[in-house]
């Protein structure tokens, strides 16, 4: 994105401009499915942690699970192995795209016109219904993700804070602005509690 708005102003990439002071590194780390393991483990949906944890496995053992795979094969009753692989094999492979785009999105409370917005960013056309139908199969596969997401939300209200696993707290502003409860709405889904 920095590099389409900066055009030809654009020189380095955003990560070559950072650096360690001297004698230290710099070191990144992204914890695979971490979002979804924190979402499952909040929820306690015992369907979803195992799902994580399968997921977390290596590729090339027998209980390997890909997340976005099967929620894409589950919510359109596939027949195709639960793999990039195996959606690729019947020519599907767009709806593993709209999938991830769902179970990232879900703590986000993203709508399906926001799913298939996103996949169309990324290069991949999925349709809105088609984004409507794998959220409506990741809340089916992921029964109690619902309930906790609405607890969430609830939360902006009454009490009108949240305490999350870390003891990390999140106060919200009392207003009778709708737009700004909502906004309060989805940030309070995305903020791991138990």
């Amino acid at each position: 994105d920095f590099k389409r708005i900066l055009g030809k102003n654009y020189l380095y990439p955003l990560r070559s401009m950072l650096r360690a002071t001297r004698g230290h590194v710099l070191l990144e780390v992204d914890f695979k499915s971490a979002e979804l393991a924190a979402m499952a483990w909040c929820s306690q949906d015992p369907k979803f942690i195992e799902d994580v944890t399968r997921n977390l496995l290596p590729e090339d053992h027998p209980d390997y699970i890909d997340l976005h795979s099967q929620t894409a094969v589950r919510a359109f009753k596939l027949n195709c192995p639960m793999t990039k692989k195996g959606l690729q094999s019947i020519n599907m492979e767009h709806l593993r795209t709209g999938a991830k785009g769902v179970n990232f999105g879900v703590p986000y409370q993203v709508g399906a016109e926001a799913v298939a917005r996103k996949c169309k960013e990324e290069g991949t056309e999925v349709a809105v219904s088609e984004c409507q139908a794998l959220i409506d199969g990741y809340f089916e596969l992921y029964p109690l993700t619902f309930p906790y997401l609405e607890d969430c939300k609830q939360s902006v209200t009454e009490p009108g804070w949240m305490c999350n696993s870390f003891l990390r707290f999140r106060r919200f502003a009392v207003t009778d602005d709708k737009s700004k409860i909502a906004e309060q709405e989805r940030q309070a889904c995305n903020f791991p509690i138990q």
